[in-house]
């Protein structure tokens, strides 16, 4: 039976086809967002808590990431390099209310970034400025051993070692998620410290509580009394206490 047609106004209007119409066209919609801006998956559930750590590879326990060269530019490259405990390997970790982890390097400042929001697999991993972006966002998915895959909210692909040879130097990209050993990483949390300071070099004006400037990598650093002749160092430049290497 021929389908019968509704007129208003001299326009045809066929209710079925319409909506099927309508169906099409957001589908359609959805598909060219996610090509475009790629998916935005949920974070996974963590139990890491805020804090500087280093990130070890399941491939060695002597591998871990590291800002190449210990570079302080936008594009500094994220790579594995043998654990040497400079600032250039200590990465702070700081979860956001939906449970997406911003993660700066202590050395640079900046923020570990999935180079131009990219969406296909073997895009860089780099530093950048902060700029809040989903490219700037990681989530922690757990693997059930004491490691993690670390997910970008930009494209639901995870941290991977490039390649498959096991190498100081090697490169780190995205890329789909399927639970090699490459793809697997753990975080070893830089405790807090305090650092004994020779009471003779304080003068006696700055006493009880003296207040002294160091230069370090991540910015200016303050010497603040924390009892017994100890000092904890804060970073004048976030605030935040200085961890030991």
């Amino acid at each position: 039976m021929q389908r019968k047609s509704k007129f208003i106004k001299g326009k045809s209007i066929d209710r079925q086809s319409g909506k099927r119409a309508a169906s099409i066209a957001a589908l359609l919609a959805l598909s060219l967002s996610m090509f475009l801006c790629g998916p935005k998956p949920a974070a996974a559930a963590s139990n890491i808590e805020d804090g500087t750590y280093k990130v070890v590879s399941a491939l060695h326990e002597r591998l871990v990431w590291d800002i190449e060269e210990a570079s302080q530019d936008n594009g500094g490259n994220l790579q594995l390099y043998e654990q040497n405990t400079s600032y250039a390997q200590q990465f702070i970790f700081t979860r956001d209310a939906d449970g997406y982890y911003k993660i700066e390097n202590v050395n640079s400042g900046k923020a570990v970034d999935c180079e131009l929001a990219g969406i296909e697999d073997g895009t860089n991993v780099q530093q950048y400025a902060s700029n809040d972006t989903d490219a700037q966002r990681w989530s922690l998915v757990g693997t059930g051993d004491g490691y993690y895959m670390v997910m970008c909210k930009c494209n639901g692909k995870v941290v991977e070692m490039e390649g498959d040879r096991i190498a100081v130097g090697a490169n780190l990209q995205i890329g789909q998620r399927n639970g090699a050993d490459k793809q697997k990483f753990k975080l070893v949390k830089i405790e807090k410290s305090t650092f004994k300071i020779d009471a003779e070099n304080l003068e006696a004006a700055e006493k009880p509580y003296p207040i002294l400037l160091y230069a370090v990598p991540a910015g200016v650093c303050i010497a603040c009394i924390a009892g017994a002749g100890y000092y904890s160092i804060i970073c004048a430049k976030k605030g935040k206490k200085h961890k030991k290497g």
